[in-house]
C-alpha cells in the first residue's frame, strides 16, 4: 500500500545519503578531486529534502482527515524543495551553500542554514499534521510518528555545534528503524480503511487462545456480516461502502471491551472473540450490539441503514489440532451467522405483499 511504498522509498533515500557522506569523508581535502566532491555535495544537498518529504507524505497517509489528491499534494509540498535545487545548482557560482577551494577541501557557505532547515520544515509540518489528527490515529502509532524527530533534531544540534561530526543520517536510520517496529510492524495486523486487526492478526490470536484455552476463561466469538452491503455499493457508491465499513467500526469499538479481540474477516465481515463470565454473556454482547445499530440508524442522516445478521457461538473444546480446531470453530460461527441470515430472509419473503416480484432483491437478502 501507500505508506509502505513512502517507508521503501524512505529507506532507500535513507542509505543513498549515507553512502554520499561517507564518499564525501574519504575524498574531501584530498587535491586533485575537486570534481567528484563537488559532484558528491551537488547530489547530496539536492537529495537531503527528500527524506523529511516523504516522511510528511508518510504521516498524511496515516490520517484520513488529511489527505488530498496524491499528485496535488506533491505538487504543492515539492515547490520548496523545487526551488531548494535551483539555489544548490547556483551554488557552483555562488557558494551560498557550499564551496571546494582548490585543495579539494569542502566548506559552508552563508545559506547552509537556510538548506539545513528545510528538512526540519517538512518534519515539523509532518508533527503538526499527526497531533492534528487525534484520536483518528491510534494513541502507539502516533506516539511513535511524534517520536520520529527527536534523534535527527538532536544530531542536527550536534552537528552545527561540532563541525566535521555527520550524525543526522545515521539518526534519521534509527529513527526508521523505529517506525518500522512501531509503526510498520503493527500496521502489518491492522486493517487498513477500518482500523481494526485483520483476518491474519485473527488467526495468530485465536491460535493463541485455543493453545492456552483453560474451563475457568471461557470464551465466545460473534460472526458479522452487513446485511445488504452490495446494495449500498452499487446505489450509493463506494465511498458508501467504505463509509459503512468504517462506521461499523466504530460501532464495534464502542460496544466491546478493551480486553474483547475485533477483526474484519473479510469483506463486509467481522468477528469478535469475547472473554465470557458465563455461557448467557454472549447473547448478552449480542442483544447490545443489536440494540447499538438500532439506535444509530434512528440517529444517522443517510440513505441507508446499516443492519447486520450476527452469529454466536461460545467454545467447546475438542481434540482436534489446534489449526483444524481454528477452522472448524470459526466455520460453526460463520454457520450460525448465516442461520440467522436466512431466518431473516425467510422472514422478508413472509411479509412481502401479494403481486410482489418475488426475483427482486429483498431489504434484509445479500446476493453472493
Amino acid at each position: 500500500d501507500q505508506p509502505l511504498r513512502l517507508f521503501m522509498a524512505m529507506l532507500t533515500i535513507t542509505c543513498i545519503m549515507l553512502s554520499l557522506d561517507i564518499a564525501m569523508r574519504l575524498i574531501d581535502g584530498r587535491p586533485g578531486n575537486q570534481a567528484a566532491l563537488t559532484g558528491i555535495m551537488v547530489a547530496y544537498y539536492s537529495i537531503q529534502p527528500l527524506a523529511p518529504f516523504l516522511w510528511l507524505l508518510y504521516c498524511l497517509e496515516h490520517q484520513p482527515g488529511l489527505r488530498m489528491p496524491f499528485p496535488r499534494r506533491v505538487i504543492i509540498l515539492v515547490l520548496p524543495i523545487a526551488v531548494h535545487t535551483v539555489l544548490v545548482i547556483a551554488s557552483l557560482a555562488t557558494a551560498w551553500f557550499f564551496s571546494i577551494d582548490q585543495s579539494g577541501t569542502y566548506h559552508r557557505g552563508p545559506g547552509l542554514p537556510v538548506s539545513a532547515g528545510l528538512p526540519f520544515f517538512y518534519i515539523g509540518l509532518a508533527m503538526a499534521a499527526t497531533l492534528a489528527g487525534g484520536r483518528s490515529i491510534p494513541k502507539r502509532i502516533r506516539s511513535t510518528l511524534l517520536g520520529f524527530a527527536v534523534l535527527p533534531f538532536l544530531a542536527a544540534l550536534a552537528q552545527t555545534l561540532v563541525y566535521g561530526v555527520s550524525l543526522i543520517w545515521p539518526a534519521i536510520a534509527l529513527s526508521l528503524m523505529m517506525i518500522y517496529l512501531g509503526v510498520e510492524g503493527d500496521l502489518l495486523a491492522i486493517d487498513y480503511l477500518t482500523g481494526l486487526q485483520n483476518r491474519r492478526s485473527l488467526n495468530r490470536y485465536l491460535q493463541r487462545r485455543l493453545r492456552d484455552y483453560q474451563p475457568s476463561r471461557p470464551f465466545g466469538a460473534l460472526m458479522l456480516d452487513i446485511d445488504q452491503f452490495k446494495n449500498i455499493n452499487d446505489t450509493f457508491g463506494h465511498q458508501a461502502g467504505d463509509q459503512a465499513l468504517q462506521e461499523f467500526a466504530h460501532l464495534l469499538r464502542s460496544c466491546f471491551h478493551h480486553q474483547d479481540f475485533i477483526a474484519r474477516y473479510a469483506g463486509d465481515e467481522f468477528v469478535v472473540l469475547l472473554e465470557l463470565s458465563d455461557p448467557a454473556s454472549l447473547q448478552a454482547a449480542r442483544d447490545r450490539l443489536a440494540e447499538m445499530v438500532r439506535r444509530n440508524n434512528q440517529q444517522a442522516r443517510r440513505g441507508w441503514n446499516l443492519d447486520v445478521s450476527i452469529g454466536a457461538l461460545v467454545y467447546a473444546p475438542s481434540n482436534l489440532p489446534d489449526g483444524d480446531e481454528m477452522a472448524i470453530f470459526l466455520g460453526a460461527v460463520d454457520e450460525a451467522m448465516y442461520r440467522e441470515k436466512r431466518r431473516k430472509c425467510g422472514e422478508a419473503h413472509t411479509m412481502q405483499p401479494p403481486g410482489e416480484d418475488t426475483d427482486r432483491p429483498l431489504p434484509d437478502t445479500v446476493a453472493h
